[in-house]
């Protein structure tokens, strides 16, 4: 069911992924906070605009907010580190005393602190972004309200809570006292864990910030810098992060629409039917990842979906398929190929209807973290099925065939391709077939399967009496 995929996901350790990752197993993910309900200070605004962000051709030509269109010294900033002195002076307990009795001294005192610090504008960014990040948390109490009661900023200050309204209004204050050319942005954020789809409605229930840094504009979400939700318990968690400091716009409007099209920081503009048939990428795909086939919200396919991704890291990277009715994860229906930075990804619908796709990247502990999410609509089923992927050091592996649920006392001729060793070998109930080398890395072997057989695991060596590691291992239908 549809809440079992929103309120669970698979986070795979090494073992369990290279082994048989069970259907069953599914735990919890960390996603970017809960949907506001329309801002107060937006929800007229917001109702007087027209139906669609339509983009007029003369936007082309001149942008209201200029962006640059380099981003490598903005992104020295993403440290993911918040800066020490901003950590000391919060931590400070004479100061916490003066944010409670004093917040117009306490603010002064911060300013005067990011102003005497550095001289360079992207670090006095930073450091305004990572006090509102540090000092605020979500407020998910009053997210719950019909209507979200408006703060000011010395009430935020002192209760050091707020929703994303309100960090982006104390974000813009503090910019303000020093000068820095800031803007509060109105507008739609796709939060959660599912991409749209055409029929979604995108009034505006999100509000972040622009600033302007050498006369180029850069995008800001202190909100989704500061905190994630836990989806199970409907809680908010800290969680500090750099990943939505000076993003790419490029990359910023996988997640979020303005209101208004001109605090899009990147060309061409979209509309809100552009925006919608986006898939859900998040920033941390972006520092690992590209897109070398195209992808959206919803991918049509007859049975088979097939995408390419180049690989920007040395990152481990699995494609899991989910079903859209159950919420399990299927089985033995994704090949994945690598040859050098190219991961090539084939999904194999075991029945019509809807999937959801997640790519996911390796975090320390052999822990996985979705960065991309995208829906694949199948018309019909396939009956190829794949074999289970193991840990080994096997380069650019390819399974040739069988590609099919595999059953006792049947006949196939197995082919696999494997760019770095010399032997490889079919092993089953104690029992060991060589597999016979055709050159450039293609191996095969004819097996008529006993009856008694459980599972076959194609095993590969760089010597003939050496250590065997396997690659893949079929299950036997009895």
């Amino acid at each position: 069911m549809l809440n079992r995929i929103i309120r669970t996901f698979f986070i795979l350790t090494g073992v369990v992924f290279f082994e048989q990752a069970s259907s069953r197993m599914m735990l919890p993910i960390e996603i970017p906070e809960f949907d506001d309900p329309v801002p107060t200070e937006v929800r007229a605004k917001h109702a007087a605009r027209p139906a669609r962000n339509t983009v007029s051709p003369t936007e082309y030509a001149l942008e209201k907010y200029p962006f640059s269109k380099d981003y490598k010294e903005a992104y020295r900033y993403r440290t993911n580190v918040p800066n020490a002195r901003i950590v000391d002076f919060i931590n400070n307990i004479e100061n916490e005393a003066l944010r409670i009795n004093n917040p117009a001294k306490y603010l002064e005192a911060l300013c005067r602190l990011i102003q005497s610090s550095t001289r360079d504008p992207f670090e006095k960014v930073k450091m305004v972004y990572d006090a509102t990040a540090l000092l605020l948390d979500y407020d998910t109490e009053a997210v719950k309200l019909p209507f979200i009661p408006v703060q000011t900023w010395e009430q935020i200050l002192v209760s050091r809570k707020t929703v994303c309204e309100g960090y982006a209004d104390f974000f813009k204050k503090i910019c303000d006292m020093l000068n820095i050319p800031c803007e509060k942005v109105p507008g739609f954020a796709q939060g959660g864990l599912l991409p749209l789809t055409p029929n979604k409605d995108l009034t505006a229930n999100h509000a972040w910030n622009i600033v302007q840094i050498n006369n180029f504009w850069y995008n800001i979400d202190c909100t989704w810098g500061s905190s994630s939700a836990d989806v199970l318990t409907q809680t908010q968690k800290r969680k500090y992060s750099t990943d939505w400091l000076f993003l790419n716009g490029d990359y910023f409007r996988y997640t979020h629409f303005p209101s208004d099209s001109s605090f899009q920081l990147a060309s061409p503009k979209i509309n809100e039917e552009q925006f919608k048939t986006l898939p859900r990428l998040e920033p941390s795909f972006f520092d690992r990842l590209k897109l070398l086939t195209p992808l959206k919200s919803v991918n049509e396919i007859e049975s088979t979906f097939k995408i390419n991704l180049q690989k920007k890291d040395d990152s481990k990277i699995q494609v899991l398929f989910y079903d859209y009715n159950s919420g399990y994860a299927v089985q033995n229906k994704t090949l994945q190929n690598q040859k050098e930075d190219t991961l090539s990804v084939t999904f194999n619908a075991p029945l019509a209807g809807t999937y959801l796709g997640t790519v996911m990247y390796n975090l320390e502990g052999n822990a996985y973290r979705g960065c991309a999410y995208f829906f694949v609509q199948a018309k019909n089923a396939s009956d190829i099925q794949y074999p289970v992927p193991l840990k080994s050091s096997a380069k650019d592996v390819e399974i040739i065939s069988p590609l099919v649920a595999l059953k006792a006392d049947s006949t196939y001729d197995f082919k696999v391709k494997v760019s770095n060793k010399k032997y490889l070998i079919l092993s089953y109930n104690g029992k060991i077939t060589r597999m016979k080398s055709e050159g450039n890395g293609l191996f095969t072997q004819r097996l008529t399967i006993p009856h008694n057989v459980q599972s076959i695991t194609v095993s590969a060596s760089d010597t003939e009496y050496g250590q065997y590691e396997g690659i893949v291992k079929y299950f036997i239908e009895n």
